[in-house]
Parts: C-alpha cells; structure tokens; sequence
C-alpha cells in the first residue's frame, strides 16, 4: 500500500471509490473519479493488484500531476498471485470475502482527512 500521509484539509469531501474488478466496471467509475477529483475532491481510487499493474501496463491511469487529488491505491483482492481468476460465482463470491479485512485496513487507514463517502459497484 502506498503511503497516504500527504497533508490535505481536514474539511476537505473525501470519497473512497472501490469497483468490481472487471475493466467494464473500473473504467466509469475511474471516470466518475476523476471528475470529482477535478472538481477538488479527494478521491481515493482503490484496485486490486492485479488491476493495478494492469492499468499501468496500459498507461490507463491519470496522470498524479494533472490529478493530484487522485489516490489510486492498490490491495490484495486475499488470492496467492498465481490463483486463477476465472469469473465464475466461486471465484466472485469467494474475492468479496477475501477483499474485506483488506478493505477494512485500508478504510480505517484514511484517516486524514476522514472518508465522508465510499462508492462501489453493487456487486462489491
């Protein structure tokens, strides 16, 4: 996890923003993200690894100088690297029990300044 000291104003909108791990529910919503960073919320955009290294692999991930309200933070979706993910209910139901204690970690680590709204797909 990236370290998420930098100071920003406590009074300041933070949402918390954690899609599905398909691509076709990451795109809007990183959209939705950078709209609201654009607008001067703080926006702590939270992927699995895997997705993470995916969208850096394609250059798909806003620029931190053009966005600098824009977190994009990585956590463990709770599988070993080489487990297959294959999309089938196992695997969905399986990654949503998996991700939570990582999520919750991550949530009680955005402290500063608090998290005032968390969006997510209804399948998370």
């Amino acid at each position: 996890m990236e370290n998420h000291q930098q100071v920003y104003d406590e009074n300041q909108p933070h949402i918390v923003i954690f899609p599905f791990v398909l691509q076709s529910h990451i795109k809007p919503l990183l959209c939705l993200a950078e709209f609201l960073s654009q607008a001067g919320l703080l926006v702590t955009f939270v992927l699995t690894h895997q997705n993470h290294s995916r969208l850096v692999d394609t250059l798909a991930l806003p620029s931190r100088h053009r966005l600098p309200n824009l977190r994009l933070v990585p956590i463990s979706d709770g599988f070993p690297d080489d487990f297959p993910r294959t999309l089938g209910y196992n695997y969905i139901s399986a990654m949503r029990s998996a991700t939570k204690p990582h999520l919750k970690e991550l949530l009680q680590s955005l402290s500063s300044p608090p998290v005032t709204c968390m969006i997510s797909d209804g399948i998370m």
